[in-house]
């Protein structure tokens, strides 16, 4: 922060104190010392006509010696400015290219990948199949007593909203359940059509889900049995989005809202059009 500060004064004000100095220094010469009192009347007579001389002679000086015009002025500013400016550029391409070299590309995140899974309607499924469509992928599972139902039906609410636009883009929701035990086909299958038919539930063998749990980054962990035999699974509460590309290009939490979902798609679905025209 101080050698951002020093940097910016030195910018704006070195040409004003140059201005300054210039001046001042030109006017200091034509000062004259200080008198003694007991020097005497025609000494101090000679001494006044030649400091009154030299006064002249540097009045004259400084007439000829125009000071710093604004013009002038304005034009180091610019100068100075435009070379400040072209510094914090390259500073700060040279630090991007050192973080990239040694850190690789972190403004898009590995999330995504291949995957090859079993809808619950018993249908290989695999993420080349849904090319051309935006997807909404969430992780979870259906004896889930009250969070991922309201995620879903956010989920639902949203892909309805971008499904019923004649010419908008389309957005398919998935539901990958992280209890394969408990989260057969035909639950999933009543599961999901409680929410939206769109609605498509994924389940796998266990190389199967673990490989798209690890491409997706998803924690989750088994609770503690009670005396009937039920456990809760904390888990990840995020809703990937993914462009028709298959690529990464969004998250929401629990705490986004239906208008927040729908305002983020839609800025990502503009600036994803706006690249392909």
């Amino acid at each position: 922060m101080e050698r951002l500060l020093t940097r910016k004064v030195c910018a704006l004000w070195v040409p004003c104190l140059y201005s300054c100095s210039r001046n001042m220094s030109s006017f200091h010469r034509c000062v004259p010392q200080k008198l003694s009192h007991q020097t005497p009347q025609h000494l101090l007579q000679r001494k006044l006509q030649k400091k009154s001389t030299i006064i002249l002679r540097c009045a004259g000086e400084m007439k000829r010696e125009k000071p710093m015009s604004w013009k002038l002025f304005a034009v180091m500013t610019v100068c100075c400015g435009g070379l400040y400016a072209g510094y914090e550029y390259f500073d700060r391409r040279w630090k991007k290219e050192k973080i990239m070299a040694t850190y690789g590309n972190v403004g898009s995140p590995q999330i995504g990948g291949a995957w090859t899974l079993t809808d619950h309607n018993e249908v290989e499924r695999t993420d080349k199949e849904f090319r051309g469509k935006w997807l909404l992928v969430y992780f979870g599972f259906t004896h889930c007593p009250d969070i991922c139902p309201d995620e879903l039906e956010k989920i639902a609410k949203v892909v309805d909203h971008f499904n019923k636009q004649p010419n908008g883009p389309r957005v398919k929701p998935l539901f990958v359940t992280i209890d394969p035990e408990r989260d057969t086909k035909e639950i999933m299958k009543k599961y999901c059509e409680e929410f939206t038919p769109e609605l498509l539930g994924l389940t796998g063998t266990r190389e199967q889900l673990q490989s798209i749990y690890e491409k997706f980054h998803v924690y989750f962990k088994y609770g503690e049995e009670d005396e009937t035999g039920d456990y809760l699974v904390d888990h990840t509460l995020l809703t990937y989005l993914m462009t028709p590309d298959g690529l990464y290009a969004d998250h929401f939490s629990k705490r986004s809202t239906f208008d927040k979902m729908i305002q983020n798609m839609t800025l990502r679905m503009d600036k994803k059009e706006s690249n392909k025209s």
